[in-house]
């Protein structure tokens, strides 16, 4: 028999802390495009693209998904993509972009947004390269682009103006190789390939904004932080909710942000085979809170292994004088639940508590 444990971590007191996925599938018999089978390697993201509005065709029955994309259709596309395809009031430096043109505010947007260079000269016209489109949804998507990367390619040399911004999104899927090793920096992007490349940036902000993933800033990496199981974690705060009402406490809030670092301290129990409130990473629950610019007042952490359930859980933690402690100290008022389950069937258990 797994022998349970739990553990606890008092309070600390922190004086000075600075601190979608689009997924419509075309069901339809026949495609809209005459020039786009359902063979073709982008058909599902044409038709998301084109369903949303965020692309068009360039005819009634026509897509032309080889067509080089220019510099205006980008923006067009990405600001309708983060809904910025709007009146704008802003005015930009560019002399080049008529204020009557269909893509003038969506350059203006991006303009205003950062995600584009505010310069004399916007040159709508020109043809991208996928080396400059790379740049564009950096600043869009709001990729944490480092040096740090996986990924590589034969052709983006050390010194290349885009080699963070390109390695850094192959490593999260959004590009990819031409041949399997290289990446054809300067190429032009095709219609297709923006169509998969926006769809792609769509699914990684929809992992942010779900607390799927998150950008760790001393490994300068991307991690996973989904809950073993998040109907599980909503429980225990039910239950330690429960446990407060019986001593007039108020209510903690089910904190999502700080769950997402419940769960990054259970990940870490799992990849680095370790249990204890000390991470040998991480270093102090408070630190990894804050690394993750949390902002606090006070943090506890209570953590536990091997219990089948919320239940067992908490009743083993309100059975413990420490955790107790923890779970009924006045001045928290946020709660997060991060659950790992690792190969070998481990269930890891994390509590953290803040005030706010």
């Amino acid at each position: 028999m797994l022998k349970k444990l739990i553990s606890v971590v008092f309070l600390l007191t922190a004086f000075a802390f600075a601190n979608v996925s689009v997924t419509h599938a075309a069901s339809q018999a026949e495609t809209p495009y005459k020039d786009v089978k359902e063979t073709h390697f982008a058909y599902k993201e044409i038709m998301k693209m084109t369903s949303l509005n965020y692309m068009t065709g360039t005819s009634s029955n026509s897509f032309q998904p080889n067509l080089k994309v220019t510099r205006a259709e980008a923006a067009l596309t990405i600001a309708r993509s983060l809904n910025l395809d709007q009146a704008c009031t802003y005015e930009p430096k560019f002399t080049d972009v008529d204020p009557s043109a269909p893509y003038y505010n969506a350059v203006c947007q991006l303009a205003k947004a950062g995600i584009v260079n505010d310069t004399e000269e916007f040159k709508p016209q020109s043809n991208l390269t996928r080396a400059q489109f790379t740049i564009m949804m950096v600043n869009a998507y709001q990729v944490e682009a480092d040096s740090v990367n996986r990924k590589h390619f034969k052709d983006v040399k050390k010194g290349f103006w885009a080699k963070s911004q390109i390695e850094s999104l192959a490593d999260l899927g959004i590009v990819g190789a031409v041949d399997g090793v290289n990446f054809a920096p300067q190429r032009n992007v095709t219609r297709a390939q923006l169509a998969v490349m926006i769809c792609r940036a769509l699914e990684f902000k929809g992992k942010i904004q779900d607390k799927r993933l998150i950008y760790d800033s001393l490994s300068k990496h991307y991690i996973e932080t989904v809950n073993y199981s998040k109907q599980w974690a909503t429980e225990v705060v039910r239950l330690v909710n429960v446990e407060r009402k019986k001593e007039d406490l108020p209510a903690l809030i089910e904190d999502q942000d700080l769950s997402q670092i419940a769960v990054i301290k259970a990940r870490d129990f799992v990849n680095r085979n370790y249990f204890n409130h000390y991470s040998p990473y991480y270093e102090q629950p408070w630190d990894l809170a804050s690394l993750f610019d949390y902002e606090f007042s006070s943090l506890g952490e209570n953590i536990a292994r091997n219990y089948p359930s919320p239940s067992e859980v908490v009743k083993a933690w309100m059975a413990s004088e420490g955790h107790r402690a923890n779970i009924l100290r006045p001045q928290y008022t946020n709660l997060g639940v991060g659950i790992k389950k690792s190969s070998d069937g481990t269930i890891y258990w994390v509590q953290l508590f803040a005030s706010k």
